[in-house]
Order: structure tokens, then sequence, then C-alpha cells
């Protein structure tokens, strides 16, 4: 009778543990693949921008959203403000010289593509996820 009591128990308790272990797991990989499709590194290029017109956007995941940094395979560096909405991007940020630029862009899958409005202008622009 004990030992039926002993098997029964240990019949509950690797159940509930292979329970618990299958339902933290499924948790957490199925954030994860959300939040990080945006996130790495992206290889852009604006062949209509006469300066800079090829690089590296950086993507990271912070508290309130996401933030960008262009790094221009000319050494410059720009902080971009960014939002990502249901695949949707939009920025902005000043030129140093009182310009705001605005860059949409959608992505789709490791493509993101867009545009960047500079006054009455705008260039298109692709980019790659590389990382």
């Amino acid at each position: 009778m004990i030992a039926k009591k002993r098997f029964l128990l240990l019949v509950v308790v690797t159940f509930l543990a292979f329970s618990w272990i299958s339902c933290s797991t499924t948790k957490t990989s199925g954030t994860k693949s959300v939040v990080d499709s945006y996130v790495g590194k992206w290889k852009y290029e604006a062949p209509d921008m006469p300066d800079d017109n090829t690089g590296v956007l950086v993507i990271s995941k912070v508290e309130d959203g996401y933030s960008c940094l262009a790094l221009t395979d000319g050494g410059n560096e720009q902080a971009i403000d960014i939002e990502i909405v249901d695949g949707k991007l939009i920025g902005s940020w000043d030129d140093g010289m009182g310009t705001k630029v605005e860059m949409s862009g959608v992505f789709e899958g490791k493509e993101l593509s867009g545009t960047l409005a500079i006054d009455v202008y705008e260039i298109a622009y692709s980019a790659t996820k590389i990382e």
C-alpha cells in the first residue's frame, strides 16, 4: 500500500514538473521572437544622398520603445528618435543646421525600405538586416 502511494506521488510530481517547464519555455520563446524582430544591425543604402549614402542602422530595444543610431561609412554618427508600430518605422532628427529630417519605412522580414524627407525632397533608402 505504501509503495502504491509513493508511486502515485512520484507520477503527480513528475507531471507537475513537466507542465511547469513546458509553460515557462513557451512564454519566454514566444515573447523573445516578437521583441527581437527589429533589433539588430541593418546595412542601409540611400543612393540619391550626396554624402554618407551607405552605412549601418543599429536598432536597440529600450524601456519605452526603440532607439536607433546611424553609423555612416564616412565615419559620421547620428542618433535618430524612432518609433516602430506594426512593422512601420517613423523617426526624425535635426541635421545640425536647423533642418528636420523625417524618416519613414516598412519592415518586411529582414528588409526595411522607406524614405527620408528633407524640406521638400524625398530620398529613398533600403536596408537589410545583417545581425
